[in-house]
């Protein structure tokens, strides 16, 4: 007698012992088909609606493909392509990369596209033929991905015209191992407050306190910014974008900006952020460039 609520083992165990599987819902006792079994149904459901997802995500990116006429770069994510952008028309007004003639697939909470979906895509568009290159760019913060995406820290090329990389870790950030676009920048400078009195928080800045209240019995989370951040957690660090409207500091302000804000201002020359430094922005253009000559 076995016990499980894995719905794929037991549909194995009845391929290989013939429909011989006799299938007990506990803790009812009944005996039911493996069609009825309940966590099957579930598992299915889940199934189907995230291929669903996908459909419609890559009939979504298809039809924006189609608008431009450029070698096309798709990132990770609503903020990264602005990020890259700016650095773009930043670096080209200094005179360099002047001859890189290429268009960000520009997105914003119309396209839900993490690392996940993007590979997906990867796989998707290199079957069939692109007239113009199209190059995924990921984070360098999965070590799954990184494996799938990266062809020995080059970039992979996938046929048809379609490639793929991650980020080139920076030069600051060597001993980091989560290396999102953020991390492009200086600490200071991702550290900068806004004009609401509002900045990005790193994940070993701050400390979650889950309490169950005394009248409901409901469990509340508390998100606290800490005074210092925790130094045997500084080379793991990630940004932290979850729950940033519940951050605060010990006196009960709210203040954590959220990665999409910080990309706007950026993006948009806000005051103080106009000005953040873009040298490493280049190992990722000399990748892109490196690509389109290829």
């Amino acid at each position: 007698m076995i016990t499980t609520h894995s719905p794929f083992f037991i549909l194995g165990l009845d391929a290989v012992y013939n429909n011989q599987v006799k299938l007990i819902d506990l803790p009812i006792s009944n005996e039911i088909a493996i069609t009825e079994f309940s966590e099957f149904q579930k598992a299915y459901d889940v199934f189907i609606e995230k291929n669903e997802q996908f459909k419609t995500l890559y009939k979504t990116i298809s039809q924006e493909i189609l608008i431009l006429r450029k070698p096309r770069i798709i990132t990770e994510g609503k903020t990264d392509w602005k990020h890259l952008k700016k650095a773009l028309i930043r670096l080209q007004k200094q005179g360099k990369f002047k001859q890189l003639d290429i268009e960000f697939l520009e997105y914003e909470n119309k396209i839900q596209m993490g690392d996940g979906e993007l590979i997906k895509m990867c796989e998707q568009f290199a079957k069939t033929p692109h007239e113009k290159k199209v190059i995924f760019i990921f984070d360098r913060d999965n070590q799954d991905i990184i494996k799938k995406a990266d062809g020995n820290n080059l970039f992979k090329d996938w046929g048809n015209n379609v490639f793929s990389f991650c980020i080139p870790v920076p030069s600051h950030r060597t001993k980091y191992s989560n290396i999102s676009i953020e991390f492009y920048y200086k600490d200071d400078e991702i550290k900068t407050i806004d004009n609401s009195s509002k900045r990005l928080y790193f994940s070993n800045e701050i400390d979650i306190v889950t309490k169950q209240s005394a009248t409901n019995k409901t469990v509340e989370k508390h998100i606290n910014a800490l005074n210092n951040p925790k130094l045997n957690e500084e080379y793991d660090k990630k940004i932290y974008d979850q729950d940033v409207d519940k951050i605060q500091n010990d006196t009960g302000n709210l203040v954590a900006l959220s990665k999409s804000n910080f990309a706007n201002n950026i993006y948009n020359d806000k005051d103080g952020f106009k000005e953040f430094d873009i040298i490493e922005f280049e190992k990722i253009f000399e990748k892109i460039k490196e690509i389109l000559c290829s």
